[in-house]
């Protein structure tokens, strides 16, 4: 089996198929800053990486007060993240058990297959050397390697992430915004770290203040940023699903291709459902073609 990228989907998939070859056109760096957080346990099982079990405080900031999920929430957070209207995680503030990976998470994972990485681009010669390739590249880019027309937008927002230290702080919340004229979109303390994500700029105090307000962050020095990130393909536009499922088929059945994580099946998910696409993908790969199209009906 052969890996292409080298992010976490892809050490991840490595690691569960400890057999697999990886490629990347680049040596992976730390690039994901922006909130990360697990469902569940067990990554940290598998990859044998610590994580800390921790309680979420979660709410909806609107004209200076807390307000509970509705209809307007719910769209107005969704355009303003992707400018496409959808349910997002804003549908649940319930307080909730997560499970927080290292600072460091995704470059302990590369270490452990790196001795199975080579950097080089995916090329149409590698493609007709492998017959078992599982992609991690945006969609949008396989394509192009296989000479394929994608009949579908591709669209996606950048991510503007703004990092805080907060002295005598051991908590964890997460706030979102929803009101257009709010830069900021959500909010997050992992312990006494504040990350802030944004999808345009954050160049003033006045831009961040409602999330000081709304977490009672005052007397705190908001000039204190401990880090500037931008992730340029963050939040994703959700592409024509009929489009989106015809495409990632055709490549499996035509290649052997089989797509895996956010910008491969172009999916707005997390590193949780990705494991679970990793052993359904081991299953399908077990199967003939008969076999997998009866697997995807079912």
């Amino acid at each position: 089996m052969l890996i292409v990228g080298a992010g976490m989907a892809g050490c991840l998939a490595a690691i569960v198929h400890k057999e697999s070859k990886v490629i990347d056109n680049v040596t992976p760096k730390n690039t994901h800053q922006a909130v990360f957080r697990l469902r569940r346990p067990d990554i940290g099982d598998i990859t044998g990486i610590p994580l800390k079990k921790v309680k979420i405080y979660k709410g909806i900031w609107y004209h200076g007060g807390f307000v509970e999920p509705n209809p307007k929430m719910i769209a107005l957070y969704s355009r303003k993240v992707s400018d496409y209207i959808s349910p997002r995680s804003i549908t649940n503030v319930n307080d909730e058990i997560r499970y927080i990976p290292p600072e460091d998470f995704h470059e302990q994972m590369f270490n452990m297959i790196s001795d199975r990485f080579e950097e080089r681009p995916l090329t149409e010669k590698i493609v007709k050397e492998n017959d078992i390739i599982v992609s991690t590249i945006p969609i949008k880019a396989i394509a192009g390697i296989l000479g394929k027309g994608l009949c579908a937008v591709t669209a996606y927002n950048s991510i503007y992430v703004n990092k805080y230290y907060i002295e005598n702080c051991d908590y964890y919340a997460t706030v979102y915004y929803p009101h257009p004229e709010v830069l900021p979109y959500r909010a997050t303390i992992n312990g006494s770290t504040l990350t802030i994500e944004s999808t345009y700029p954050l160049t003033d105090k006045s831009d961040i203040q409602p999330v000081f307000d709304s977490l009672g962050m005052l007397g705190v020095d908001i000039n204190h940023t401990v880090k500037n990130y931008v992730q340029p393909i963050g939040k994703l536009v959700p592409m024509d699903e009929k489009l989106r499922r015809k495409f990632i088929t055709d490549i499996t059945d035509e290649y052997g291709i089989y797509s895996l994580g956010r910008f491969a099946t172009w999916r707005n998910i997390l590193l949780d459902d990705i494991l679970k696409d990793i052993y359904v993908i081991g299953s399908l790969i077990s199967k003939d073609l008969y076999g997998r199209r009866l697997a995807r009906e079912n």
